[in-house]
């Protein structure tokens, strides 16, 4: 009996003990909720420039500016329900570290702007220009960001350079160099070193896709961010291309100019291409990659009349915009003078009476580089005309044909006669088909019987038919 009692002790106490283990282990469930949330919080912060540099020459006692990048932005996008920034300027050869804000520039040697709407911050540096010494500047800012009760932080810098140029170059050519006009010698574009601790390279294409023609000249540009030009590279950039079938097709690397950076090549005549560039940054032997898409398009002829008549309006479609995703436009150029670029694809082109006697041309352009030319045929508009002629009722029917694209711009106003008979349009049996517009004219009656008349049709925009004689039946 004593036993069973003892034992029923040891196992409530038990019990009790996992029933305090179940209390203080976690909920998965619930840290795994947590954790995903925090997943979905996303921010990402760009510098335009990862250095400013404020570059002087002392001279007779004063500070002279040679270069000086003033102003930086900050470009920012995520998922987020609020945001706040802090801004931290530590002063790396003093050790001197301040925080300031938008509200609060607690020095005014740097101001801070926050455009919520628009997503960027705009940073401005204007130093106390009275100093001797060479100095850097580390401007880090941190965005605090929350999203559905959860909260996480995100931080870019970027470096605030001051150099002496007297301090690193010869006096003599100091001197000579800054009393001419073209002071801004090799050594103003030589790299300043950066610090460490980096932001993460990234980069923005101009276009991907590109869509052009087929084996045709491409363009394109990206900006590389968080470097300030090529001499932070470790050489210029790689370019490869991928592809599953490529027939041609070609890339690479053209020019640059601060971290912008120019990518040409020739499309490939059918295939996908993946166009893939590499970079290694000098500071902290960081590389990053980027691509994009050049796809090919059959090349297509322009939408254009095979022939145009003076005064009459067209619409040209010259296929490019459908074609290409590359800049494009069109000349049309006669040997008159004559020449106007047009930078849609489809545009209204009205020919006029000078181009009759010339040549006539409509090239298409792409990249600023020829793509093709033809040749356009321009004619005088078809005279009127009578369709036919008789007597009925003692009066004189006759049916008229003038040529316009557009349905009353140009028909019959007044039939010139030699019997000095007034004609009357019957407005009733007036038509248009295919260009042309059809009328009926009904005389007054004949006070005397007639064998033939001789005709002449004047036009609404003044134009004659030649005179013509005829014989009613």
């Amino acid at each position: 009996m004593t036993q069973q009692k003892k034992r029923t002790k040891v196992e409530i106490y038990f019990i009790l003990y996992l029933a305090a283990l179940i209390l203080i282990l976690p909920d998965s469930k619930k840290s795994d909720e947590i954790e995903n949330d925090s997943k979905k919080i996303e921010l990402r912060l760009v510098p335009e420039r990862t250095v400013l540099n404020l570059r002087m020459l002392k001279k007779d006692g004063r500070n002279n500016i040679v270069k000086f990048d003033s102003v930086n932005k900050v470009f920012f996008d995520g998922n987020y329900d609020n945001i706040d920034f802090t801004y931290t300027i530590s002063d790396v050869n003093r050790g001197e570290t301040v925080e300031i804000n938008e509200l609060n520039n607690s020095k005014e040697q740097f101001q801070i702007t926050e455009n919520l709407q628009e997503k960027y911050i705009n940073f401005k540096w204007n130093p106390d220009f009275n100093f001797d010494y060479n100095s850097t500047y580390l401007v880090k800012l941190t965005a605090f960001i929350e999203k559905n009760g959860q909260s996480k932080t995100s931080s870019i810098q970027f470096t605030l350079n001051t150099l002496f140029l007297n301090q690193v170059i010869n006096p003599d050519l100091v001197n000579n160099q800054f009393d001419s006009t073209a002071n801004d010698f090799n050594y103003l574009n030589s790299a300043i070193s950066i610090p460490t601790n980096l932001s993460e390279m990234d980069a923005k294409v101009s276009k991907n896709p590109i869509i052009t023609f087929a084996d045709n000249e491409w363009i394109n540009y990206a900006r590389i961010y968080n470097i300030s030009s090529i001499d932070d590279l470790v050489g210029p950039p790689k370019v490869t291309i991928r592809g599953d079938s490529l027939l041609g097709g070609t890339a690479r690397f053209e020019s640059s100019e601060g971290n912008n950076f120019v990518f040409s090549g020739m499309s490939p005549t059918y295939d996908t291409m993946k166009v893939v560039v590499k970079v290694r940054r000098k500071a902290d032997d960081s590389e990053f990659s980027f691509d994009f898409m050049v796809i090919p398009s059959p090349r297509v002829a322009p939408d254009i009349p095979s022939v145009m008549y003076i005064g009459e309006n067209y619409n040209l479609n010259t296929r490019l915009e459908s074609s290409t995703t590359l800049d494009s436009y069109t000349i049309i150029k006669s040997g008159n003078n004559f020449e106007k670029r047009y930078n849609n694809s489809q545009f209204y082109f009205t020919p006029d009476a000078s181009m009759l006697e010339s040549n006539v041309t409509l090239t298409r352009y792409v990249e600023n580089k020829r793509l093709d030319s033809y040749n356009l045929t321009v004619k005088r508009k078809p005279r009127a005309v009578v369709e036919y002629i008789e007597i009925k009722d003692n009066r004189i029917i006759l049916k008229t044909k003038t040529f316009s694209l557009q349905r009353n711009k140009n028909y019959v106003e007044k039939v010139k006669n030699n019997a000095n008979l007034k004609f009357n349009d019957i407005l009733g049996k007036s038509y248009f088909d295919d260009g042309y517009q059809f009328q009926t004219f009904e005389s007054e009656r004949l006070d005397k019987p007639i064998n033939s008349i001789e005709i002449q049709l004047v036009e609404k925009n003044g134009y004659t038919s030649a005179k013509k004689t005829y014989t009613p039946r």
